[in-house]
């Protein structure tokens, strides 16, 4: 199914993929250079377990930009709910 999905990425002009073991660079810094200027953008959001290493690397491979929302481990509707709310703060 991610497969599937990874292949729409090009429909979308930002892709983030949040994944737990990303690089946890300061999201303030990290998000705006990725979606101000993004007309149409896609979260992924991982299920209960988080996506494996070979996930995000074909996520990464097909145009994603791998997100951590923290030190923090949220469940899946949460880390929903948190990345549009943060989403939303930056794009007015």
């Amino acid at each position: 199914m991610l497969a599937e999905l990874c292949k729409r990425f090009p429909d979308y002009d930002a892709v983030l993929f949040l994944w737990e073991i990303a690089e946890k660079a300061p999201l303030r810094e990290r998000l705006p250079p990725l979606v101000t200027d993004a007309r149409s953008l896609l979260v992924i959001v991982g299920p209960e377990g988080g996506f494996s290493h070979a996930e995000a690397e074909a996520a990464r491979s097909a145009g994603a930009h791998l997100v951590s929302l923290g030190s923090r481990i949220l469940r899946t509707e949460t880390a929903a709910l948190a990345a549009v709310a943060l989403l939303d703060y930056l794009l007015g």
